[in-house]
Formats: structure tokens, sequence, C-alpha cells
């Protein structure tokens, strides 16, 4: 079991479960119900897609043997992956044309072409030059939270305060996250000269960072409160179960720096939506 649950975590399915599992809270958030499986599959399978094109980005780029166990696995198997996430890509973009709305098409090609953008910039932007300005986590997040805030925002008849406002939560949960993972594989990074915010600021101003976000989220959840209602006070619980366990991992870094097990519930906190799968 424990085999099979690391390669599902190098192939990043955790991850792209969790999105779905998000995308179908803001769904019952919204009323966006029967939920749309679809468009959830679809968001998936996209997920999947985009992390294995950057970890196979990443070891493209690595001299010598990868440090992490994910980029070990998709370099021993880069001839198997690779095939793989074609098929996929054309699987989910016949999928879309035929089982979206034009809405979501258009949002979702819109977000194609950043999603596009981005692994460019990671793969051909020199380091050097780009250390200042470019820093993958703030992308990540950002085109995280739109595919799976943003793509049902866009079909919603009416956006309420509080779906504003678990937007911006959502952003800095996962912004917190990827800053997290940063912290952690700072080694790893450096000796794989992998681009990383923790590389570019430091340890020490991405920890002042982290607090910092701790805060914000407090405030945000402190004054979301009053707007949660019905559907929504379930979510504003699940997002702040999710503030609490990045919290422990910010205060107690080295209590869950063995055997990776930040990672496990850095990418796990969010599978606490799961919830919002059941029912009608």
């Amino acid at each position: 079991m424990k085999q099979t649950g690391q390669i599902l975590q190098a192939l990043s399915v955790d991850v792209a479960f969790g999105a779905l599992c998000c995308c179908a809270m803001f769904c019952r958030l919204t009323g966006l119900v029967p939920l749309p499986w679809a468009q959830l599959l679809i968001l998936g399978g996209t997920v999947l897609l985009i992390y294995t094109a950057d970890h196979q980005a990443d070891v493209y780029r690595m001299a010598g043997t990868p440090v992490t166990h994910r980029h070990r696995f998709h370099r021993q198997y880069r001839h198997v992956l690779r095939p793989l996430a074609l098929a996929l890509a054309i699987f989910l973009a016949a999928a879309a044309f035929f089982l979206l709305n034009a809405s979501l098409l258009r949002f979702g090609l819109a977000l194609a072409g950043a999603v596009a953008l981005y692994l460019l910039l990671v793969s051909r932007l020199p380091e050097g030059r780009a250390r200042r300005w470019f820093h993958k986590e703030f992308l990540i997040a950002a085109l995280y939270t739109a595919g799976v805030w943003g793509t049902v925002v866009v079909q919603a008849q009416r956006v309420l305060p509080f779906t504003w406002l678990s937007g911006a939560i959502f952003f800095l949960l996962a912004l917190q996250n990827l800053m997290l993972f940063s912290y952690h594989e700072w080694e790893d990074d450096v000796s794989q000269g992998q681009r990383s915010l923790a590389r570019s600021w430091g340890r020490n101003t991405v920890r002042r960072g982290l607090y910092l976000i701790m805060a914000v989220l407090v405030v945000l959840l402190l004054t979301s409160f009053g707007f949660a209602g019905g559907t929504g006070l379930a979510v504003w619980i699940t997002m702040a179960c999710m503030t609490l366990i990045l919290a422990g991992l910010c205060l107690f870094p080295s209590s869950f720096r063995r055997q990776g097990l930040y990672r496990w519930l850095g990418d796990g906190v969010f599978l606490l939506a799961a919830w919002s799968l059941s029912g009608t």
C-alpha cells in the first residue's frame, strides 16, 4: 500500500483528485448542482497532465540523478509517461470540445494559453535573468485557483460576497502549500539547480512569508464567517481545517519533515473537500 501511495503521489494523482474535490465544493457553493461530472473529470485530468508536463520538463533539465522520488520516477518512466500524456491531452481536448458549454470552453482555452506560457517560461527562461521576478509558486497558485474556483464562477448566475472571499482564501491556501514545499525542499532544489522561491528569497524570508499568509488567512476566515450560510458554512469549515493543518506545517516544520510527511499532508488538505462529491 505504501508503494502504491508513493506511485500515485509521484504521478500527482492526489493533487488532481484534490482539485476535483475542491471544484465540486465550489460547485455546491454556487448552486451548480447536480454536479457537472464531465467538467470535474476533465479538470482532474488536466491537472494531472499539467503536473506530468512540469515534472518531465524538470527531469529534462536536470544533470545527474534526481534527488526526489517523483523526479526519479518521471525520469525512469519517461518513455512511457510522455506518449501517455500526449494521448491524455488529445482525449481531454476532444472531451472538452464536445462536453463543455461555450463560456467554460472559452475560459478553458484562455487558461490553457496561460498554462502553456508558464511551461514555456519554466523550461526556457534562464534562471539568473528571471530570478527576481519569475516565481513559479505564485503563478501555479493563480492557475490552480483559476482552474478550480474560476471555472465555477464563470458559470454562476450570481456571485455572492462569500464566493469571492472563498476564492481569495483558496488562492492563499494553494500559495502557502507551494511555499511550504519550497521551504522544505530547499536543499534538493539547490543540489538540482531547480527554481524555487526559497532559493530566490532565502528560507528565512519564505518562512516569514508563510507566517504572513497565516495571519491573512485568519483575518479572511473571521471576516467571511458572517457571510457563510447553508452550504457556505460547510465550505468555510473545510477551508478553516485546511488552514489549521497548513499552519501546523508552518509552525512545526521539523516535525513533518521525516519521510516527506509535509508533502502528504500538504497535498492531502485539498482532499478534505471530498464531502462535496456525495449526494446530488
